[in-house]
């Protein structure tokens, strides 16, 4: 029985594990994301910079500019948002596979220690068996 219990740590082992690995790549993409963003805000400034400091005659150009990147922001900020909803959801699935796998964990600890516990009670009753054994016949 305490075999079945070890199958299941090592199953949910890895599956914590799978989840860790996709933990990863949601955070690896939203750094990404947050890195565009910050790229696009800097192109923003920079535009907006050099049109102030350029002729009346860009401004049409900017206002193009500026529309484009604002929904470009906007796209990214709504990735963002359904990143980190998955990295919520991950998250509390990884917490419920180790819960799961360390209430196993324990249980199976249990089982070793209960059937280590049985184990040395059999062999205090067979020794006590061989003493009485031996001190009835050394009495005869």
């Amino acid at each position: 029985m305490a075999g079945d219990l070890s199958v299941l740590i090592r199953l949910h082992k890895h599956e914590l594990d799978e989840k860790q690995k996709e933990l990863k790549e949601l955070y690896d993409r939203l750094e990404r994301l947050e890195e565009k963003q910050q790229q696009l805000l800097d192109a923003m400034e920079r535009e907006k910079r050099a049109v102030e400091e350029s002729g009346d005659d860009v401004h049409f150009t900017y206002a193009d500019f500026r529309r484009k990147a604002e929904r470009e922001r906007d796209a990214l900020a709504k990735d963002m948002e359904k990143l980190e909803e998955k990295i919520f959801t991950v998250r509390d699935e990884m917490l419920e596979i180790f819960g799961e796998m360390k209430r196993y964990d324990i249980a199976h600890e249990l089982r070793l220690r209960l059937e280590a516990d049985e184990r040395r009670l059999a062999e205090t009753k067979s020794l006590d068996e061989i003493a009485l054994e031996t001190f009835r016949r050394n009495a005869e």
